[in-house]
This record gives C-alpha cells, structure tokens and sequence, in this order.
C-alpha cells in the first residue's frame, strides 16, 4: 500500500479521529464494531493492530522446493536464511527424491545453526523444526557470550604459541563454529526485533534505533572470531615449520599485543553495555596503537631476513590481531553515537524553534 495522508477531523466537542484506509481494512478483515490496538513508539509513532493484539508472534512455514536448486550450497543459504527471517518450521521437498547433496547440505545448516531439528523425513521431504523461543535470548546476552568466546579463542591461539601446540591452536576451529552459531542466532532475533516490537522489548531492546547498531555490532564480533581463527591456524603454521618457528622475542611480543588487543575487547564492549563515552574514546585511541605496532612489526620481520614463509606467516598473525583492533573501534563508535542519543552532562540538547 503506498503512503497515504489523512486529515484529522473533529466529531463533537473535543473528540478528534483519522479514517483508516480502506485496502488496509480488507486485508485484514476488520468490520463495523472490531478492536483495534494502538502501540506508542519512543519517537512518538504510533502502531495500529487489528483487534486485539496478541502476544503470540505468528508462526510461519517455509516449503522450499528443491526441484529448483541447482547450484552448490544454493539451499544451506536459503536455509540459513529462512532460519535468521524468523521461519518456526522449513520443509525441504523434491518430486522425486531428495539429492544427497541436498542432504548433505541440511544436516550442515542443522549443525551450524542453534535450536533446530529435523523432525521429520521421507525420501521425498525433510521437515525441520525451530524450537527457540525468542523471549528467552535476550540480545545483549547473546553478545556478551559471543565476545567472551572470541576472546577466548585469541587467548588459546597465544597459548598455543608460547607452548608450541598446534592441537590447541587447532580446537579454535571448533570454538569458531560456536561462535557463528551465536552470531546467526543474534542476527534472527534482531530481525524479529524489526518486525515486533513487542518481542524486542522482551530481548532487551528499548529503542529500534538500537537494532541497526546491535546489527554491526554483532557482525563486528562475528569477524572477530574470524580473525582469531586465521591467528590459530597460522600459529598452527608456524609451530610446524622446519626452522623452529619465532625467537622468543616475537612470541614475546605477539603475546602482549594480544593482550593489549584483548583490553581494548574488553573497553569496547563494556562502554556499549555501560553507556561509557570515555571508556569508548580510549579504547579508540588504544586501538591505533595497535596499527603503529603492527607496522613496526612489519619492518622488524623484513629486517631479520626470516624465510620467506616464516615472515609471511609471522605478518598474517600481526595483521589478525590489528583488525581485531578495527573492529573494536566501530563498535567503541557505535557506543559514543549511542550515548549521544540522549542529553547528558557533555552533550545537552534542546528544542529550535
């Protein structure tokens, strides 16, 4: 329906009211003598539900016919995003038989992704079922234990590192996994977030100008484990070299800057979850830091003259560690531009005539 206007008309003495458009009322099946329920917006919007609103989100289904799938992995995406939309249950059907890669590709999206089954299976179909109640996921939870696993996974790729275990820096594949399951659960509460406002309200989320920023946020945490896996496998890399790997002196090195990388984590995060605007200034200011040490970094590797290998796979550790930096500071930002939504002792905000 394209945007209409509506002027507000006066009936009696003082009562003003607003015609509702007619496509509207058709589509929803209101008639003369229906409820309708109206929701107030922080921003002064206001929400019209047919009826009585129901607390209950609708259920939705989606049939995916795999007749039409051609292309590899073309049906574990649709999955996953059928799964992150909100969709309670996907049923996956083919005319004939469901192809092995297409099998394939479903037990992998079930694997991946948190709360779903299969619950049901023929040879011509596959129903799974979606079990999570959005309620019980509060949304920055869900961040605080994606940040926790992500740092978790830069400290056992350091440990590995001063140990020289490569099957410890290899577990941190397994902690990834973990990670992505958190990030795609996050990633479908907030979409449900857009669509009721009820459920956000439920999973924390005051305010639908936080949706977008949790939404960067959560994508910044989620490459963050990213890069944290690339550290481990490249400490996996360097522990089986034939030269022996780093001196002491670099392990030395990479150990504090993952610790200093660690703390801006910390500060970044904790100044969104605080509403700290100086805890989110330094952990920015700390985060370039981290650029210069990279840098110089680079040069000292150039300059000792390592095997080609050993330098290439010593510049990759510094550089994960430099964009888990990165992505620190747009969370920090999106921490300041949160705080500034609202008056405070620095900023004070007024009305212009």
């Amino acid at each position: 329906m394209n945007v209409e206007t509506r002027k507000v008309q006066k009936v009696g003495y003082s009562t003003l009211v607003v015609s509702i458009p007619k496509q509207w009322v058709d589509e929803v099946g209101l008639k003369r003598g229906d409820t309708v329920t109206f929701e107030k917006e922080e921003n002064g919007t206001l929400r019209l539900y047919p009826r009585v609103k129901r607390e209950e989100r609708r259920k939705i289904k989606a049939t995916i016919n795999t007749d039409l799938i051609e292309e590899p992995n073309l049906l574990l995406r649709i999955l996953t995003g059928s799964y992150i939309l909100g969709r309670d249950t996907m049923r996956v059907v083919s005319k004939d038989a469901l192809r092995p890669q297409h099998l394939a590709e479903i037990r992998d999206c079930v694997s991946r992704l948190t709360g779903i089954n299969v619950v049901e299976q023929t040879l011509k179909h596959m129903e799974i079922l979606n079990f999570i109640d959005p309620t019980n996921f509060p949304v920055y939870s869900l961040m605080r234990r994606l940040h926790i696993i992500s740092s978790s996974m830069i400290e056992a790729g350091i440990k590995a590192l001063q140990d020289g275990k490569a099957e410890l820096a290899a577990e941190v594949a397994n902690m990834e996994n973990e990670a992505d399951r958190i990030y795609w659960l996050i990633v479908r509460q907030l979409l449900l977030a857009v669509a009721d406002r009820g459920v956000s309200k439920k999973m924390g989320i005051q305010s639908p100008l936080h949706i977008v920023g949790n939404r960067t946020v959560a994508k910044s945490l989620e490459e963050m484990a990213d890069s944290a896996e690339s550290l481990a496998a490249d400490v996996g890399t360097l522990i089986k070299m034939a030269d022996g790997g780093p001196d002491d002196k670099t392990v030395a090195d990479l150990t504090d800057l993952a610790d200093k990388v660690l703390k801006i984590k910390d500060m970044a995060m904790d100044s969104l979850f605080d509403s700290n605007i100086n805890l989110a200034n330094q952990a920015i200011e700390e985060a370039k830091e981290v650029e210069r040490r990279d840098e110089e970094a680079g040069r000292r590797i150039m300059e000792r003259g390592s095997q080609v290998a050993t330098a290439v796979t010593l510049r990759s550790m510094y550089w994960s560690l430099r964009q888990i930096a990165r992505y620190c500071d747009t969370v920090a930002e999106i921490a300041i531009n949160r705080v500034l939504e609202a008056p405070s002792e620095v900023v004070q905000l007024e009305s212009m005539e």
